[in-house]
């Protein structure tokens, strides 16, 4: 197999080397950019804005990289695009792939490798994105998602430039309208909008990508998930089945693996609703500062979901021996607003290589009982089902029914 710039994979001696954690740093853009704050250049300014000096060359070298590997040619001497350059590489060198979208692709190469990691190209039917649109007005869900896609774009999700809040609030709108009747037994519940806001601000507003992008996420397409869950539906679908199942896992691998924080966890009758759930439920979007819910979903894009617990894991060791001096109150303000302000955080990378040294006996965990999605019905979610409602303040979860427009 040859690249359009040279090999990429096998023994080449000339070739780059796998970044270790370089390839995640980046310069910032310039103090007033002419661009709309999305995607590379607001990623950029707000993950690595103090490292321009020490992390340039690193990150000119991973640049370089990536530039190679998204050559990556089946045919010597054949040119490609850049999108099918690394879905070569990555069917080439999967491993390889993957390890260097862990250790964090650069800024303008992000989106591209999340694409690739979930095989989007997979999901894509051509016209398919069009026609959901046109059936956006009788759609059963579009009040309830204008009703949160107009307040989304605030505090980690804010935009420098209050004209960019409403393009961006449209395109969010239409994707998560689009999701809704695509995917019916998934339909719409709040929190699916933050999902929806980052993959739009990373991609650079790229609208139907985005679609096709949460799409496959839905579908599981996350490689070497250790819970080999098939798809993710389950976490979103009516009565949230899957994530009663991970709320079960994950309490699993806290008992065996930090078994005096779990007791006193349960015994100041700290609910999962007012953090580990919503960790769960959006992948940290929730709780954390926007630059570490970036590297947060590099691991989770190269590990599949379950990646989530090992990340969780890190989190709770960092914080351990202040949360079990913690009474009720105080574990609410620290794994709340204390943490999604970044207070008291370590830097993004210790968290991470703390994250992979975390060890769980994956076979030993609970099994998932039968977690098929079903539609939703019509008058939404039934009062008791909370498990899956995120309210604007993020302080307090509740259920809601959809709205129809008409």
């Amino acid at each position: 197999m040859g690249c359009g710039t040279g090999a990429c994979g096998g023994d080449d001696k000339n070739a780059p080397k796998s970044p270790t954690k370089a390839g995640h740093h980046g310069e910032p853009p310039s103090s007033s950019p002419a661009k709309m704050p999305v995607g590379p250049e607001f990623v950029e300014k707000e993950l690595y804005n103090n490292r321009r000096e020490a992390m340039s060359d690193q990150m000119r070298k991973s640049v370089e990289l990536w530039q190679k590997i998204c050559a990556y040619s089946t045919e010597e001497g054949r040119a490609v695009d850049s999108e099918t350059g690394l879905y070569n590489y990555a069917a080439a060198e999967q491993k390889k792939f993957l390890e260097l979208v862990r250790a964090g692709a650069p800024p303008e190469f992000r989106w591209l490798a999340w694409k690739v990691a979930l095989h989007t190209r997979e999901s894509v039917i051509p016209g398919k994105y069009a026609e959901l649109l046109a059936a956006k007005d009788k759609a059963t869900w579009l009040g309830s998602i204008k009703a949160d896609t107009c307040r989304t774009f605030t505090g980690q999700f804010v935009t420098e430039r209050p004209a960019d809040k409403g393009e961006l609030e449209k395109r969010l709108e239409n994707v998560l309208v689009a999701v809704s009747i695509y995917r019916p037994e998934i339909g719409y519940c709040q929190g699916l909008n933050y999902i929806g806001a980052f993959m739009l601000l990373v991609s650079g507003m790229k609208e139907e990508e985005v679609f096709w992008a949460f799409v496959s996420l839905l579908k599981g397409k996350l490689p070497n998930d250790p819970l080999h869950l098939g798809c993710i539906e389950g976490i979103y679908a009516d009565k949230f089945p899957m994530m009663k199942h991970l709320l079960k896992v994950f309490h699993a691998i806290l008992a065996a693996n930090m078994p005096e924080l779990e007791s006193h966890l349960d015994k100041i009758m700290f609910p999962d609703l007012l953090w580990v759930h919503k960790w769960i439920f959006v992948f940290f979007l929730l709780t954390l500062p926007f630059g570490y819910c970036i590297r947060f979903w590099d691991y989770i894009m190269s590990g599949g979901v379950g990646s989530i617990f090992p990340l969780a894991l890190a989190l709770l060791q960092h914080f351990e021996k202040q949360l079990l001096g913690k009474d009720f109150a105080e574990c609410n303000e620290l794994l709340g607003e204390e943490l999604k302000g970044g207070a008291g955080l370590p830097g993004v990378e210790e968290l991470i290589e703390r994250a992979d040294k975390v060890q769980i006996n994956w076979d030993a965990l609970p099994k998932p009982e039968e977690v098929a999605a079903s539609p939703k019905q019509s008058e939404g979610k039934k009062a008791g089902d909370e498990a899956g409602a995120i309210n604007p303040s993020d302080v307090h979860l509740s259920s809601k029914a959809p709205a129809n427009s008409q």
